[in-house]
């Protein structure tokens, strides 16, 4: 059969490319790509959190973590997913505005990456070393079990306290 060649040449069907839309776009993305896409080295330490900018998730707890390993000099780099974008995820504006402003504070721009809302999440889970959910209310921890159900270690912080106790 491999030797067999028709008289007539037709050209291969035409395949359509499926489009598997935001949902879906893990099935494309490794650990690997990832890191590369969002300027991050194989070798650095990645530490992530998951959720729209808001008091309640904490996130800046994450940026005293990140400025303490980046002082113990670490190669370490921090990767919000749920970052304000036109698909929702506009959280706390005045937070926001205090996240950023910390970021700034410590000095810490050249390693923080923001992953816009709406995105999947798998993907940047899959490059993460360490996942934090540092949320002072969670009724259903979504992110914790996504990152655990992907192998990632978790450090979730109890309810209560304030940033300013860490």
């Amino acid at each position: 059969a491999a030797l067999f060649k028709p008289d007539v040449k037709r050209a291969p069907p035409k395949k359509k490319k499926k489009r598997l839309g935001h949902r879906h776009e893990h099935r494309r993305l490794t650990s690997a790509s990832v890191r590369e896409q969002l300027s991050i080295p194989s070798d650095a330490f990645v530490l992530t959190t998951i959720g729209t900018i808001c008091r309640r998730k904490r996130q800046k707890w994450a940026l005293y973590a990140l400025r303490y390993l980046v002082q113990k000099k670490i190669d370490a780099y921090y990767l919000l997913v749920g970052a304000p974008s036109e698909k929702g995820g506009q959280g706390d504006p005045e937070y926001v505005v205090e996240f950023v402003n910390a970021v700034r504070k410590f000095d810490l721009q050249n390693r923080v990456r923001l992953v816009p809302f709406g995105v999947s999440v798998a993907p940047y889970l899959s490059a993460a070393d360490l996942h934090t959910s540092p949320s002072s209310l969670e009724a259903y921890p979504l992110n914790t079990l996504e990152a655990m159900s992907l192998g990632v270690p978790v450090v979730a912080t109890a309810a209560g306290g304030t940033e300013e106790q860490f």
